[in-house]
């Protein structure tokens, strides 16, 4: 492998690094050869050296959505110093119509899973993508191609977050695991509020999205949070867990 193309999501809780096969040409979906995750402002760059170091690969072409500017940053200073080509993917980057009036104020992170959906998706099927991770969103892809936008609610660590915020006694809590419906104690409590009303609240939006677009959906579902909601769910949906990062991958550069 003589280049490589270095794909960044940085997001407001974590930035997920994925390396992709170098082909300009290709106009397909792919995954990347392997993946790193940092948390957003802990970035840590002699892990990531060593990480990229590893690929095998003489020369590295970056590409770059962020939702967070001060990782960004962070993370363009350490490569402008390693004399590498970044481009920072905007939505003029997609080969998607997005119908609405600001496309420059949508997350980059939404408009590259819907791109990658978009790909995904069967002949005149629209598309509905459920990201989950510090916020949940859910945007929909017509079944003519055109990004209509979506919504964006609290994600899990969020919900937990806030109750603890604004509240005088319920603690801040997390999930390793999906919990029971019922809970035995005030964090339990807490745990399943959270989990089950996002769990619920995924599906209860799918069906009325379906209503709403009036065409065949298929739905994606991805993000960190999505491997605890995902089992939970009962209603078909395809689970990719890199779709933004393919989709930034598809940006034009």
């Amino acid at each position: 492998m003589n280049s490589s193309l270095m794909v960044a999501d940085v997001g407001n809780s974590s930035i997920h690094i994925g390396e992709f096969l170098d082909d300009d040409e290709s106009t397909q979906l792919t995954n990347p050869i392997r993946t790193v995750d940092f948390p957003a402002n802990e970035l840590d760059f002699d892990v990531m050296e060593d990480w990229i170091n590893k690929s095998g690969s003489r020369q590295h072409r970056w590409r770059v959505g962020s939702v967070n500017r001060r990782s960004l940053d962070s993370l363009l200073s350490w490569l402008e110093r390693r004399n590498v080509h970044v481009h920072i993917v905007t939505y003029e980057d997609f080969d998607l119509s997005i119908v609405l009036k600001y496309p420059d104020k949508i997350g980059i992170d939404r408009l590259a899973a819907a791109a990658a959906a978009n790909r995904l998706r069967s002949e005149n099927h629209a598309a509905i993508v459920v990201d989950a991770g510090t916020a949940i969103t859910i945007d929909c892809v017509t079944g003519s191609g055109q990004f209509i936008g979506g919504m964006i609610a609290p994600g899990l660590q969020s919900g937990f977050t806030l109750l603890e915020r604004n509240t005088d006694q319920l603690p801040n809590t997390s999930l390793d695991a999906s919990p029971g419906l019922i809970g035995d104690n005030t964090t339990h409590a807490i745990q399943a509020g959270v989990y089950w009303m996002a769990v619920g609240g995924i599906e209860h939006v799918i069906a009325k999205l379906k209503n709403e677009l009036a065409s065949p959906c298929n739905v994606f579902v991805t993000g960190g949070s999505m491997r605890l909601i995902y089992p939970s769910l009962q209603i078909k949906t395809k689970h990719v867990p890199h779709l933004v990062l393919s989709g930034l991958a598809l940006a034009k550069s």
